[in-house]
């Protein structure tokens, strides 16, 4: 009695002050020193050393983590197995069977209306597809500088006749065989002294088939202006302080622009043939090292066009240019003047 009375005391000592007690561990018999623990009910003396205690949690670690791939394998094995069902379809309303995956929702279509409506879904993608384009080109046709006049300047309803035969299917041609991907020559259309005669109709119907046979993705692969608006647009920036249009982004869009239109060369007399000099080499030049081609109308012939873009025949770096990008060719128009004769029948 007075044994357990002191044990108890000491016991009672011992968690007074923290105190360890030496023993051997049941497991591997290491001597260690030992601490009391209360778990709320009885106090106790721990019996295994620290090393032997990580590796019973390791274990117990372990073995939890296993029972829960266990646990997560067989759950996923019965929502992976297939079972045999009968169901009513919701469009034809004919009973089917089918084999039902049962982690998926169950179908509601048999395997011939599911079909049906497969490839109506595939017919709508594709015609939304199909109109994107349509829309994205109708609006290049709108903002490519074709002007109003002739939007609906086609090869179709151009008049052709001997004097512009030859121009007419260097035109056709070239509309068809162009290539984004490859280097296309360049055009240079002219006549002398005469309007009217559908030097303008062929560019702008070459621009319209070239956005027609384009199918619709990167930016706009034409940009058709007259010599007029182009000398206008780069002397309404000068002087201007405001944000909008400048010399320097005009000028980004005549050299980047993969097929460059210009109409019109050479119609209005210029009061500053220096500025004219200056802006044609720029942009010639600019896209002759960058291999992109132009087109070009004018109503001056070959040897008075020199004398335009370079001032006199000593200086026809320009006209030399355009030559080469142009194969050495140019082609007339011998015709009269359309609009004449429109307005006298």
């Amino acid at each position: 009695m007075e044994n357990n009375q002191n044990k108890q005391l000491n016991t009672k000592i011992f968690k007074s002050f923290n105190e360890t007690e030496k023993i051997e561990c049941v497991n591997c018999h290491k001597v260690f020193d030992a601490h009391y623990h209360n778990n709320g009910e009885i106090e106790y003396l721990e019996n295994k050393c620290i090393d032997c205690r990580k590796k019973e949690l390791n274990l117990l670690v372990e073995k939890l983590k296993k029972e829960s791939e266990t646990k997560t394998t067989i759950h996923l094995k019965d929502k992976m197995t297939y079972e045999k069902i009968t169901l009513k379809c919701t469009i034809c309303g004919e009973e089917y069977e089918a084999l039902h995956l049962k982690m998926l929702p169950k179908p509601k279509l048999c395997k011939k209306c599911a079909l049906i409506k497969e490839e109506q879904e595939k017919i709508e993608e594709q015609k939304a597809i199909e109109k994107h384009y349509q829309d994205k080109k109708n609006e290049w046709l709108r903002t490519c500088g074709i002007p109003e006049r002739y939007k609906d300047k086609t090869f179709k309803n151009f008049e052709v006749v001997n004097g512009n035969k030859t121009a007419y299917q260097v035109c056709v041609n070239y509309a068809e065989n162009y290539d984004l991907k490859k280097e296309n020559i360049s055009i240079c259309i002219f006549s002398q002294k005469v309007w009217g005669v559908g030097k303008s109709h062929l560019s702008y119907a070459i621009a319209r088939r070239i956005i027609e046979k384009n199918n619709g993705i990167g930016n706009c692969p034409v940009w058709c202006i007259t010599e007029p608006e182009l000398f206008s647009r780069i002397r309404s920036t000068y002087n201007k302080h405001e944000d909008g249009e400048t010399e320097k982004s005009i000028m980004n869009k005549l050299l980047n622009t993969p097929l460059l239109i210009v109409n019109d060369i050479g119609k209005q007399e210029v009061s500053d043939p220096r500025f004219v000099q200056r802006t044609w080499f720029e942009i010639i030049d600019g896209r002759y090292n960058s291999l992109k081609p132009v087109i070009l109308t004018a109503n001056l012939n070959p040897d008075d066009m020199a004398h335009y873009l370079g001032g006199s025949r000593n200086n026809e770096a320009t006209w030399d240019r355009i030559l080469e990008m142009c194969q050495e060719k140019s082609y007339e128009i011998r015709d009269k003047s359309h609009r004449r004769h429109y307005e006298t029948s």
